[in-house]
């Protein structure tokens, strides 16, 4: 008690964890002055602040090329901690004119998987989170800048871009690993324990069965795990099949030649399509997208992708390809002909099993938007490469051997025409189901 103010205080002091904002207020404050006389004090509350002394800080690593995975790391923690109630959230900005403009990615997480058409550019995260006061933080990272992906990579892939999906069966396809080294001759890394890779999928659509290897004395462990961070860019996919190879380095590095990839393993996925898919709303397309947590030493990753889609050269529906109906009719589309079923009897369409006049035109309308016709994958679809490739496939397959001036020059396919045959039987009826009932 202060005699010459006729004031007195009380004093509190918050423990050093305190958390949040709070209030002290001195109730029913009661003293005796010096003649003995009782009184006593007014409520007075004050506000306490939450303590902020610094931000934390973070960086992106990784690979700073196209094709490759960066990660956000924390590079200095917050001074007060994080919030044990939400983990930071990164939400990832490009700029494609040296940092003048960033735009928004949409990309929310931890990576961010870049692609082969960003090289020059740069990224940079703004990191939100709640210390452990719970106080509210913003913070941006320092740009990052992309360069070109380097002369030595490594990759998986299936021959055949598209493989056929058909309700109630499992389709399986091979899945090779190929590596490029900086002399341009295929080569395995020195480096090559462990290998993982992420093939992403829309787990409404297709369900991931046990791979089986290729290679013999390779084992393959799997699992499947949520696609949260959504490395491979495409929020269709909900699921990943993470395949991881053991003791690889010897057995792959043997079985690759120069100029020459190796099967690494047999994928298998079984279809959840309804029975009842309307042939009118197909074909119905879905994406398997491979994506990796990590390379070996000196070597970039290139992103690939498998389509799966209903789509397959039986055109009219009646469980194999024909080159006197489904030809004529894949023929006719190329030329550009409205209706690919005229001159087709009523007889014809009474069989059980085929699509109706309607339904054929339809399906073939939504394979050439999606780009289904190019067989050889040059990015083009053309009558007299495509349309030809596959009169040619239909009519003997091993005359794609001789056909390598009729693929694109843009296509995977241009200097290896046997594995164009690989491709065509993807899509061909019978060629690669298995019945689920088996």
């Amino acid at each position: 008690f202060d005699a010459s103010t006729n004031s007195f205080s009380a004093t509190f002091t918050a423990a050093a964890d305190f958390s949040g904002e709070g209030s002290i207020t001195l109730l029913g404050a009661s003293y005796t002055d010096a003649a003995g006389n009782p009184g006593s004090g007014s409520e007075a509350p004050i506000s306490i602040e939450a303590r902020n002394t610094g931000s934390a800080m973070f960086a992106i690593t990784g690979n700073a090329a196209t094709d490759q995975v960066l990660t956000v790391t924390t590079e200095l923690e917050d001074p007060e901690g994080f919030s044990t109630e939400a983990s930071p959230s990164h939400r990832w900005y490009s700029s494609e004119d040296g940092g003048s403009t960033w735009i928004d990615t949409g990309h929310v997480g931890d990576q961010y998987a870049t692609q082969a058409n960003q090289s020059g550019w740069q990224f940079k995260v703004t990191s939100s989170y709640s210390d452990g006061q719970g106080n509210p933080e913003s913070v941006e990272s320092a740009p990052i800048s992309i360069g070109d992906i380097g002369d030595s990579f490594e990759t998986f892939f299936t021959v055949a871009p598209t493989a056929s999906l058909r309700q109630g069966d499992v389709s399986k396809f091979e899945l090779h690993y190929g590596a490029i080294n900086d002399s341009g001759e295929s080569s395995a890394p020195t480096s090559l324990e462990p290998l993982t890779l992420n093939v992403h999928f829309d787990a409404s659509a297709v369900t991931a069965l046990a791979p089986e290897s290729n290679v013999n004395g390779i084992s393959i462990n799997h699992q499947i795990i949520d696609d949260n961070n959504d490395l491979d860019h495409d929020p269709s996919t909900t699921k990943i099949l993470q395949l991881n190879w053991d003791s690889v380095e010897s057995q792959i590095s043997n079985q690759l030649e120069v100029g020459q990839t190796t099967p690494a393993a047999l994928l298998r996925f079984e279809s959840l399509l309804d029975e009842g898919l309307d042939p009118l709303s197909a074909p119905f397309t879905t994406h398997l997208n491979y994506t990796s947590p990590s390379n070996s030493d000196g070597y970039d990753f290139l992103t690939g992708s498998t389509a799966l889609s209903t789509f397959s050269l039986d055109v009219d529906g009646d469980g194999d390809a024909k080159l006197l109906t489904d030809g004529i009719m894949l023929i006719r589309k190329f030329i550009g002909q409205a209706d690919v079923t005229d001159g087709f009897g009523a007889d014809f369409f009474q069989q059980a099993g085929r699509y109706s006049p309607d339904q054929i035109n339809n399906r073939l309308d939504i394979a050439e938007e999606s780009n289904l016709l190019d067989f050889d994958g040059d990015g083009s679809t053309s009558l007299f490469k495509d349309g030809i490739l596959m009169m040619r496939y239909l009519i003997d397959s091993n005359s794609l051997l001789d056909s390598a001036e009729l693929i694109g020059s843009g296509s995977q396919f241009k200097e290896n025409p046997e594995d164009l045959i690989t491709s065509f039987e993807a899509i061909t009826p019978a060629s690669i189901f298995e019945s689920s009932q088996q």
